[in-house]
């Protein structure tokens, strides 16, 4: 409906003229991080990913990103950029007028998740650019009922004291809910890789995380590393450590349902909410979960599903009672911003995962538009004009 409003408020701004995709360009988009940022399945040192860009036949321009987290998304930066080139060859010429239409033709040539944060980059590009030719913020168009939002800061997978000094130093700068990544491999009697891979360094982490903060809500990401015994054995050594978790998000792998089941059910034990991120790509996977009552919280990232996949999953979740977090890839402000602004429009985000601007050592956007949080918060009042108003350098 957002997206429709967007296209009938750009057309009477442009005094009724049909508007259409006059061209895609797409560029490099990279930054080195300010360290590593270890996960269960990669680690990150350099952000490399793609910047698109749509110009509509007005002269509008919009901006998007693809993320690029091998193998947590199937596109490196070369996929990535393959598949903006396919869909700069199928969209130029198509008229904006009709969202669903441009959106269809968007999700044959650039299909599932195997181009979904490439589809992603291209709509929030094109949404963009539409947002430029209605002179509106995107955050309105969207619905803009929470201007404010607050987000996590995520602790990745390192050693315990790094752990603990990172989390004192971001409760000193406000953030109230920290987000630590587990699930790494046990070292098989490596010292060096023991100290950070298995369930015991996780839970030495975690020890180290309260240490630093000790009045944070704790959120953990195994990011499908664990087993169902493993995650069992987690949540039992956190219970004799007497460690408080919020939320236990995609403990077990995509395709294990019957393990996702077990962690449910030993979440729920304890009265801690179980997310599934991975094991939700697409609005099937949503209705199967929410059906099967396996999780409490579905995490929505653009890269897993596209925008317009991302927005129906939102409105299942929002009718059927899941709760609702918004998350991201490894990006810059540019596609946090925009999920700033959609989960602002939106609203029922109990959960706002938008923390990986913070996360570089150099930004790569133009100074203006959505402002990186300030003391964990994203300030949408702050900023009034149009679209999500952020460039590439």
């Amino acid at each position: 409906r957002a997206a429709r409003v967007l296209a009938a408020a750009a057309a009477a701004a442009a005094g009724g003229r049909g508007l259409h995709v006059a061209r895609i360009a797409w560029a490099p988009l990279r930054a080195p991080l300010l360290a590593p940022f270890s996960i269960a399945s990669t680690t990150l040192c350099n952000l490399d990913n793609v910047a698109v860009r749509v110009e509509l036949s007005d002269g509008s321009v919009g901006h998007g990103e693809c993320a690029c987290l091998p193998p947590v998304t199937t596109e490196d930066a070369a996929r990535a950029a393959s598949g903006a080139e396919a869909a700069a060859a199928a969209l130029a010429g198509c008229s904006v007028a009709n969202w669903q239409e441009l959106s269809r033709r968007l999700a044959t040539v650039l299909p599932s998740h195997n181009f979904a944060s490439t589809r992603a980059g291209v709509e929030v590009a094109l949404l963009d650019a539409l947002a430029h030719a209605a002179r509106t913020p995107l955050h309105a168009a969207f619905g803009g009922r929470e201007p404010r939002l607050r987000t996590d800061i995520t602790v990745p997978i390192c050693v315990p004291s790094e752990a603990e000094a990172l989390a004192r130093a971001y409760a000193a700068r406000g953030f109230d809910t920290l987000k630590t990544k587990t699930g790494g491999a046990d070292g098989g009697g490596d010292e060096a890789a023991d100290a950070t891979g298995g369930v015991r360094a996780d839970v030495e982490r975690m020890l180290a995380i309260v240490r630093g903060a000790p009045d944070a809500r704790l959120v953990v990401d195994a990011n499908c590393g664990y087993s169902g015994r493993q995650t069992e054995e987690f949540l039992a050594s956190l219970d004799a450590e007497g460690i408080v978790l919020e939320v236990l998000e995609q403990p077990t792998a995509r395709d294990d349902w019957d393990a996702l089941a077990a962690a449910r059910l030993s979440c729920e034990r304890r009265g801690i909410k179980l997310a599934v991120d991975e094991q939700v790509r697409d609005y099937e996977d949503a209705r199967r979960v929410i059906e099967g009552r396996l999780a409490d919280v579905i995490n929505i990232k653009l890269a897993k599903s596209g925008v317009g996949e991302a927005m129906r999953i939102a409105e299942l979740a929002k009718r059927k009672k899941v709760g609702l977090m918004l998350g991201g890839m490894v990006e810059t402000r540019l596609q946090m911003g925009f999920g700033a602004c959609l989960a602002s429009g939106l609203g029922g985000f109990d959960w706002v995962d938008l923390d990986t601007p913070l996360l570089l050592a150099q930004d790569p956007i133009a100074p203006g538009g959505i402002a990186p949080p300030t003391n964990a918060l994203y300030d949408l009042t702050q900023y009034d004009g149009h679209g999500h108003g952020m460039v590439p350098l």
